[in-house]
């Protein structure tokens, strides 16, 4: 079977806030969705990690990752949640353990034909790299050899 994949919903807040909501989304059971989330600090020091409730789900960290802003505002931040079971329809709220943050952007996307096994997803999220580097044109991230 193909992996498929559909937006949910995309969008972005410049507000000052400590938390903010999507729009409500209508998952659907047995779909890995996977949520990636954008924020920068309001008063310029490294961002706060979100956490993330909603759709009657638990939202498990994949990866997260800190990087400098092109606009020189401070640091931002990269990270992206998976989920799967029986989900609900509603809002995602995405919380900043009370810190507030100067923007925040969010992508959550649905994707069908994945490895259904694990819990939360664990068994579609095989592994997760990342790497950084401050002023270069190119970034190596090296994945592990794969199993099938």
């Amino acid at each position: 079977m193909a992996i498929t994949a559909a937006v949910l919903v995309a969008s972005f807040s410049t507000a000052d806030a400590t938390s903010y909501l999507t729009a409500s989304v209508s998952p659907t059971a047995g779909r890995l969705t996977l949520v990636g989330i954008h924020n920068r600090d309001a008063d310029g020091s490294a961002p706060q990690t979100p956490t993330l409730s909603g759709n009657g789900r638990t939202y498990v960290q994949v990866a997260t990752q800190t990087h400098n802003t092109q606009d020189g505002a401070g640091q931002g931040r990269v990270t992206v949640f998976r989920a799967m079971g029986t989900p609900s329809d509603g809002q995602i709220t995405i919380a900043f353990a009370g810190v507030l943050q100067s923007h925040c952007t969010w992508h959550v996307m649905q994707f069908d034909g994945v490895d259904t096994s694990g819990v939360d997803g664990a068994g579609a999220i095989v592994q997760s790299v990342s790497n950084s580097a401050v002023s270069t044109t190119s970034l190596t991230v090296t994945l592990a050899a794969f199993g099938s």
